[in-house]
């Protein structure tokens, strides 16, 4: 999956498969499967849709930075909608050791960047405006399954986000609002733990 095959107002139907990012398997900083920047934005009435195919059930598999991320403070995307997909972090492939040996790691080494692998997210916007984020499947993320900063009407509405956050010491939460306004969340109740962290905060 390329990010430079489309257009901003493009409606990217995801095909059944499973997606990874690139160098999955293998290092511990590998990028996001799909990062969407400013240039690619969407209007009212062509919004940048990435969804499922219809009746299909596509999957992202990361252990990089992400499954799908968003624009930045300084460079919002605006229009955007991600409905219908499955994505999956590497929490089943980290363990206590490996995660506490990463903490201790960057307690002594805090001015290097984070390795990905233990703070990935399923979908984070880091700047945008009306984004709509809904009927996804988000689970095994070492961070927030859900994450939007710097953002003004948005709404999260009938994902499924469990098994959140175990791994990264960022104590963030299944799903995440910050220096955000005019937002929506519509959830409801699960029988599986949506955030359970397995690691003291590195403060």
């Amino acid at each position: 999956m390329s990010n430079d095959n489309w257009k901003p107002g493009d409606i990217i139907n995801i095909r059944d498969g499973v997606y990874t990012n690139s160098g999955y398997g293998s290092g511990e900083r590998n990028p996001a499967l799909i990062n969407i920047s400013e240039s690619k934005n969407g209007t009212i009435n062509r919004p940048i849709v990435i969804r499922n195919y219809p009746g299909e059930t596509p999957k992202i598999n990361f252990d990089g930075k992400g499954g799908i991320l968003a624009g930045e403070r300084s460079k919002p995307v605006t229009h955007l909608e991600i409905a219908g997909l499955e994505i999956q972090g590497p929490n089943s492939k980290i363990n206590f050791q490996q995660a506490k040996a990463n903490r201790d790691w960057y307690v002594n080494n805090n001015s290097e960047e984070t390795k990905h692998f233990f703070h990935g997210r399923g979908i984070a916007i880091w700047g945008g405006s009306y984004i709509n984020i809904h009927g996804n499947k988000v689970y095994d993320t070492p961070n927030s399954g859900i994450r939007v900063n710097n953002s003004d009407y948005c709404r999260v509405s009938f994902n499924e986000v469990y098994n959140t956050t175990f791994w990264s010491f960022n104590a963030e939460s299944a799903i995440v609002f910050a220096q955000s306004k005019s937002c929506l969340l519509y959830t409801s109740p699960s029988p599986r733990d949506a955030t359970l962290s397995r690691m003291p905060s590195s403060a």
